[in-house]
């Protein structure tokens, strides 16, 4: 190793994901060397190794002559690391800490010995190690940040976590109680469960690898054995290689470690809470060939001999995570999350975070210095462990009578059938099916509902079957109406039965719950909900919950509850719809009432609230209602929470579109009735508020880390009262309020009384009013000068559900990173559903502040230049002097060339129109000189036209029209009320209107565990779109999502074009596209996909209420696919639309293959219908008046001549 340069080169950074093997590092080294400093035995070294037998034993590195002192680290770097000190070390690296130059963050550097680096496999596993961490971004999880070489050294940066870890924790306690212990194991099967979402195996959980942090957050360290299950991950645990720790590996992974899966984990999850609880390990002390012959053949000493007040629940657990067999275990770590979560609110412990922090505190002292992430303990030659396996079990089979014996539950004599038995691995399995009846009163079977089909009446018959039940499950696969059939029905469910779990069977198709009303006459109206829940616990997540109160001022709630202990609401989406809008009327998706003198905890997490002040739902032919549409979100949600009697909320990740009020109290309440929220995010509209003080309530709110802020889009009314924090009914006293790092963006006013009228529009004022008062205190929030959305049209966004857009913000913006971690977390919701911000890196921070000069730019080229006055004579010297989220006005009437301009990351956000009474025309200019043949190229940026005539024609004959945009790494562009057009040129290829630039590295990008590309955005609004051109073409491997809406199209080529670009070894990009009230005509074929192989995501085609023209009777959609079949393009394609009208050839879809003419096939509408049944169309059966244009180009007709009677309601609505 060469230590001659004081100033290194910089680091070569290793990709997350490249495959195949790294050469051979051949490194002497010197005892003066650095980097044996490194592995020195001055670092303490840990006692936790994990167990790596294997036939290969690396040479320790040669201590130095003198140890190095704790600061010989200090000043020292990696890469862009700066070392401080050390961590600890293990048999395969040395764990440093850390501070990253970059974005001056502290965090522990993981290096790799140089001697341990001679051998390849050592160096593959190190970085499969970042690999495989790469692909997981979870609370629970710690994080990794680069993996990369500097000076020889191979490492790895990753979170530091402050805290103390379980083995420290049962060394200094002895034992952990149960409730604690559980909650714990809870918080790692959700990082479990995200791991086995992304395919990754962790191998070597265990005590030692499971921090806690000062606030009880628990995070799983060390990676170090993980491995992915995908295709191109096999190759490195070889046959002959034990890898695991001995008291907690799995008894396949022992045998076989390539058989270890996420079942592997589960077992070795098992024997850690085994150890928490009983403070003995499931296997005894002794040789590692006794441990791993118990592993294999002993069952462990029931717990509850142990323990005996530990619960049956607990020990049911248990017995089914350490399963000798994987196949009895629970399959995935989901399945055991839902079980562990079943049994904590069977208990009363709520499973979240505000709890487990609370029971971590107490416990938990900042500790100086992180846990060490430690490894394998390397033992000499494979065969010497199996002739002591072979000795030792000979004289365990002897002596040994620990686990020879049933184990009963010493509570219950009665109980014949021990939940822990002797059964061994060997012993032949019984085929009686999991879900027999029979079994139920052997090992305490829950009753569950699931069909394929549910209905209102089937499921109130298995109640009624099933009604003196404790415990009840209910899985939906699809949708369920609970509108009763007829007046004598009763509306919605009710539920009794004290434990009560409700779940989609998909958690991203998630199934809805419906409750319309129908109309029916009632002389004593009730209240109608579609759920209504009298339990002692309940659990419900991954459904939507819809409730349609089209005409009527009965209320209505989605949930009502009225359990006396603990509900559960994880990734939900509320929706009210309605029609009438009366004084009177309660309309709430949660309506929370609690019986007298009960007090429940109520967990609300990763939900969604929408409110809709009209649903539409047209008529078809023979008269029935076709699928429905949600309109004017900006002022139709009543409430989305109504807190009636005592209980304790707790709100986190979740987003709120705007409501009447977001939480409305009523009635009387004790002192201890905390609502505490989150990390939320709350769109509001023209009339609503936070908080909601009715009639004698007295809340108190606490508000963490979340936003308020009303939609750009909003359009007011003239009797709106505007968005306001909190209402109260009875005086300025009335609410207590703390809030701590939240951002308001135009409250109009913080407080409201109604009587005497009274409000606190004023920021200042209300933060002195909280802390005169003693009501609370706000001193951390602050005001946004401008709208955080990223979207400037969020409620349209809502309106079309595009929700993940709808509710992202500027996450460049200082102003909307959290202040604990800029870096990493955001203000507001960070996830919600399936959605999330963070599970990319962010963006880089922009600005901290905006910038004074947001004064819009006048573009006019009969001006004197002059910036001070921010008047510009070209509209490249404008964009020159901006700084993001300035608007640039063009002065300027008739046509206005325009050079191939380039917006990157430092211009953010622009707007481009024309100056009050002008009217500009941009036309395309030379793009000869440039590279990249378009009018804008934007680059981690945004651009908007508005109000814009735009021409794009060739400089000379045969060149390419120029496109109007190429988009390159998260590039977005709005268009709004412009009108574009593309004249026709000699080259043989069709220029794009918006286009993705090529990747610069497709490899590179594609690689496996490499962070996607942030998508694409492109939104179309109220646009006509004309010539010789396509509209979209994405090449690169970025996703996409593209919205065209009340937009005319009249090309010659295509709608969409998504091709693969890599010869078949690399995916087409995901694509999102939405397009509403769109009239289209195109004499290519619509939609055109290319693929090599499918999308990691398919691409989803959203239509409604449009009118799509293929010109020359081909097909509307082609696929092309070496390897097509039905099935193939179902995984692939996915089309969703109501109210549509094609008009094409005989075949809707054509799907062929280049190479095998044989796979050819197509689709008529009625095969259409069938295959995409969510996207109902009928056949264009009257010609186009346009279409029959003799002289011309079709696409220069006057829009009236696009229209006929069949097509009247449907498309764009043309003059």
């Amino acid at each position: 190793m060469n230590n001659e340069s004081s100033n290194p080169e910089l680091p070569k950074e290793v990709l997350l994901g490249t495959p195949g093997p790294l050469p051979k590092l051949h490194i002497d080294l010197d005892p003066s060397d650095p980097a044996a400093l490194l592995f020195s035995s001055a670092i303490e070294s840990t006692d936790d190794s994990p167990t790596i037998v294997s036939r290969t034993v690396p040479q320790l590195v040669k201590p130095v002559e003198s140890e190095p002192s704790p600061d010989v680290f200090k000043g020292k770097k990696l890469g862009h690391y700066e070392l401080i000190g050390a961590i600890g070390k293990g048999g395969m690296a040395t764990v440093l800490k850390a501070r990253d130059t970059l974005l001056d963050r502290t965090v522990a550097v993981k290096v790799l010995p140089p001697d341990m680096a001679k051998e390849n496999e050592n160096v593959l596993r190190f970085h499969q190690e970042a690999r495989s961490a790469a692909r997981l971004d979870h609370e629970n999880i710690a994080r990794v940040f680069y993996c990369g070489e500097d000076q020889n050294l191979s490492f790895i940066a990753f979170e530091f976590i402050e805290g103390k870890n379980l083995r420290e924790i049962l060394t200094a306690r002895s034992t952990i109680p149960y409730q604690e212990a559980l909650l714990y194991m809870i918080q790692v099967a959700r990082g479990l469960t995200h791991a086995a979402s992304r395919n990754v195996v962790h191998r070597d959980i265990k005590p030692s690898n499971i921090i806690i942090t000062p606030t009880g957050l628990v995070k799983l360290v060390d990676m170090g054995l993980a491995r992915s299950l995908g295709p191109n991950e096999g190759g490195l645990t070889q046959s002959g290689m034990t890898l695991g720790t001995f008291d907690y590996i799995s008894p396949e992974q022992a045998l076989e470690p390539r058989d270890a899966d996420h079942r592997s984990d589960i077992y070795s999850l098992g024997c850690t809470f085994y150890h928490l609880l009983t403070g003995h390990a499931v296997v005894p002390e002794g040789t590692a060939a006794r441990k791993l012959y118990h592993h294999q053949h002993v069952k462990p000493t029931d717990p509850r001999v142990l323990i005996p007040d530990l619960p049956d629940g607990i020990a049911m657990l248990l017995d089914k995570m350490m399963a000798k067999s994987p196949i009895d275990r629970y399959q995935t770590p989901q399945e055991m999350l839902y079980e562990m979560e079943s049994v904590a609110i069977s208990l009363g412990i709520a499973p979240q975070d505000s709890q487990i922090r609370v029971l971590g505190s107490h416990i938990i002292r900042p500790a100086g210095k992180q846990q060490s992430l430690t490894y394998p303990l390397v033992l000499a030659g494979i065969f010497i462990i199996v002739v002591l396996v072979l000795m030792d079990s000979l004289q365990s089979k002897a002596t040994n009578t620990e686990g020879n014996w049933p184990f009963k539950n010493p509570r219950s004599a009665s109980n014949d059938s021990p939940l822990f038995p002797d059964t061994g691995v060997n012993k032949p399995r019984d085929n009686t099916p999991i879900n027999n009846p029979a079994m139920e009163t052997k090992v305490g079977l829950i009753p569950k509902y699931e069909s394929e089909e549910p209905t209102l009446k089937d499921i109130k018959e298995w109640l009624q079957k099933n009604k003196d039940a404790k415990q009840i499950e209910i899985v939906l696969s699809k949708d369920l109406d609970l509108t009763p059939e007829n007046d004598k029905q009763e509306p919605g469910l009710i539920l009794n039965h004290a434990q009560i779990k409700i779940r989609g069977k998909d958690s991203v198709k998630r199934p809805t719950i419906k409750l319309s009303y129908d109309a029916r006459s009632l002389t004593n109206p009730v209240a109608w909900s579609a759920l209504t829940i009298d339990s002692d616990d309940a659990i419900i997540q991954d459904v939507n919950i819809t409730i349609d109160a089209r005409s009527t001022d009965t209320e209505m709630h989605g949930i009502t509850f009225k359990g006396k202990k603990t509900l559960l609401l994880r990734r939900c989406e509320f929706i009210q719809a309605q029609a009438v809008q009366s004084e009177n009327r309660q309309l709430a998706s949660l309506l929370l009432d609690s019986p007298e003198n009960m007090k429940p905890m109520i967990n609300i997490e990763d939900c969604c609230f929408l409110g809709f002040e009209q649903i539409v739902s047209p008529l078809n032919d023979i008269g029935k209602p076709e699928s429905v549409s949600y309109r004017q979100p900006d002022g139709g949600g009543c409430d989305a929470i109504i807190k009636k009697g005592n209980s304790r909320i707790r709100i986190s990740d979740c987003v709120f579109g705007p409501h009447y009020s977001i939480i409305h109290f009523l009635g009387k309440t004790d002192t201890d009735n905390l609502v505490v929220i989150q990390h939320c995010s709350i769109m509001q509209g023209t009339k609503s508020c936070l908080i909601y003080a009715g009639a004698q309530s007295s809340p108190q709110v606490e508000m963490i880390h979340s936003l308020i802020a009303r939609s750009p889009d909003l359009v007011f009314q003239a009797d709106a009262d505007g968005a306001v924090l909190i209402r109260n009914t009875m005086g300025p006293n009335q609410t207590k309020y703390k809030g701590d790092e939240n951002r308001y963006y135009k409250v109009d006013s913080f407080l409201v009384q109604n009587s005497p009228p009274i409000s606190f529009p004023d920021f200042s004022a209300f933060q002195t009013l909280l802390r005169d008062n003693k009501l609370g205190v706000d001193e951390t929030s602050k005001l946004l000068e401008t709208s955080p959305w990223k979207s400037d049209q969020p409620l349209k966004l809502l309106e079309e559900f595009h929700l993940g857009q709808a509710f992202m913000i500027k996450d460049s913006s200082m102003e909307l990173r959290s202040p604990d971690n800029i870096a990493d977390r955001l203000i507001g919701a960070e996830k919600f559903l399936d959605f999330s911000y963070i599970s990319r890196p962010l963006p880089p921070i922009t600005s901290t502040k905006p910038e004074a000069s947001n004064k819009p730019r006048v573009v006019d080229s009969t001006e004197v230049e002059d910036p001070s006055k921010f008047v510009f004579k070209t509209l490249e010297a404008a964009l020159a002097s901006c700084k993001g989220g300035e608007t640039i006005l063009i002065r300027h009437d008739g046509d206005l060339v325009i050079k191939p301009l380039r917006l990157d990351k430092t211009a953010g956000e622009i707007t481009i129109k024309p100056f009050p009474g002008s009217k500009p025309i941009l036309v395309s200019g030379d793009t000869r000189e440039g590279i990249i043949v378009a009018m804008f190229l934007i680059n981690e940026s945004s651009l908007k036209l508005e109000d814009l005539e735009i021409v794009s024609r060739p400089i000379l004959a045969g060149l390419r029209t120029p496109s109007l945009a190429t988009l390159g790494k998260a590039g977005s562009i709005n268009l709004k009320n412009c009108s574009v057009t593309f004249e026709k040129s000699e080259a043989l290829q069709l220029p794009t209107i918006i286009g993705l630039g090529v990747d610069t590295n497709l490899m590179m990008d594609s690689m496996p565990g490499k962070p996607a590309a942030p998508a694409n955005s492109i939104l179309i609004d109220q646009c006509r779109l004309r010539g010789e051109c396509n509209i979209f073409r994405n090449r690169t491997t970025r996703n996409c999502e593209l919205q065209i809406t009340q937009s005319f199209i009249a090309i010659a080529g295509a709608i969409i074009k998504v091709e693969s670009s890599g010869a078949g070894t690399v995916g087409i990009a995901g694509l999102q596209a939405r397009i509403n009230k769109v009239s289209a005509f195109c004499e290519g074929i619509p939609f055109q996909i290319t693929q090599g192989k499918p999308s990691a995501s398919p691409i989803m085609l959203k239509l409604s209420e449009s009118l799509l023209v293929q010109i020359g009777a081909k097909e509307f959609v082609q696929l092309e696919d070496p390897e097509i079949s039905p099935e193939r393009l179902k995984e692939s394609f996915q089309v969703e639309g109501v109210r549509n009208i094609y008009g094409s050839g005989d075949k809707l879809l054509l799907a062929k293959s280049p190479v095998d003419i044989s796979k050819e096939f197509s689709l008529t509408l009625d095969g259409w219908n069938a295959l995409f049944p969510d996207s109902q169309g009928i056949k264009l059966t009257t010609s186009i008046p346009a279409l029959g244009t003799k002289t011309g180009a079709f696409w220069k007709a006057p829009l009236n001549l696009f229209r006929t009677d069949e097509t009247a309601g449907v498309g764009y609505p043309a003059p």
